[in-house]
């Protein structure tokens, strides 16, 4: 068995879980749901939306973690 404890200072009710799955399971419970990387439709993609799309269709793999 694994403990992960979150030590940052974050307003969670819990900060020890007890497997990965706890983790998530309590993340995907009690905090906003991720978001999409594009929008459902055109006509949502805003200015700086089409310029974060297009940096990262140019960047090389190597260099992705440094966006």
């Amino acid at each position: 068995m694994t403990t992960i404890t979150i030590k940052e200072n974050i307003n969670w009710d819990k900060t020890e879980f007890d497997s990965l799955q706890e983790f998530l399971n309590y993340l995907l419970n009690t905090e906003e749901p991720p978001g999409t990387l594009f929008p459902l439709d055109d006509k949502e993609i805003t200015p700086d939306m089409e310029e974060r799309f297009k940096k990262a269709l140019n960047t090389p793999k190597s260099n992705m973690l440094n966006i």
